[in-house]
């Protein structure tokens, strides 16, 4: 194990298992279902953590990166960032960094809709969001709506930013 290729390939290993530990897959998933702890949420809290996420997303300078929610690239941290977006009530909302390589940036009204399904959103967009895990919370990768011009905008593109890499965690405030 003295040798630089042996180390060479510990270190890469590392650094590949490091990297993948941010990823947490890009399917719904709901605690407590099968496995897990269920969080024993309010749906009423979750709804409104949505609806005020959106608010702010909406109530946002269109002329510059105020609705959005950026994370910045991290790439000497070993694991990921996730940070506090908002506790309402019972419910804790997380977004976490899936690649600390990248400046990870989506709009608020994205993240609510990952949460809600969308402001008008029909079942079947509910069942594709957090909502649909009821009390029990969970998490989703947040899909931007790139038709959206926001993402079009001189801002957003001179930030560098991309539309990718981040999740949303629907947790207990503890």
């Amino acid at each position: 194990m003295n040798s630089p290729l042996a180390f060479f390939v510990v270190a890469a290993l590392a650094s590949t298992a490091a990297a993948q530990s941010c990823f947490e897959g890009t399917n719904l998933v709901c605690y407590g279902l099968p496995g897990g702890t269920s969080q024993n949420i309010s749906l009423d809290d979750l709804q409104f953590a949505a609806d005020t996420i959106r608010f702010n997303g909406q109530s946002s300078d269109p002329t510059d990166l105020s609705g959005f929610y950026t994370m910045p690239a991290n790439p000497k941290l070993h694991g990921c960032d996730e940070w506090t977006v908002l506790d309402s009530g019972t419910v804790r909302v997380l977004a976490k960094h899936t690649n600390n390589a990248v400046n990870s940036s989506v709009l608020l009204e994205d993240m609510a809709s990952t949460i809600d399904g969308g402001s008008d959103a029909t079942d079947a967009q509910k069942a594709k969001a957090i909502i649909h895990c009821a009390e029990h919370g969970g998490q989703l990768v947040i899909t931007a709506n790139t038709s959206n011009p926001a993402y079009s905008s001189a801002a957003y593109k001179a930030s560098g930013n991309h539309p990718t890499d981040m999740m949303v965690k629907v947790v207990k405030v503890v």
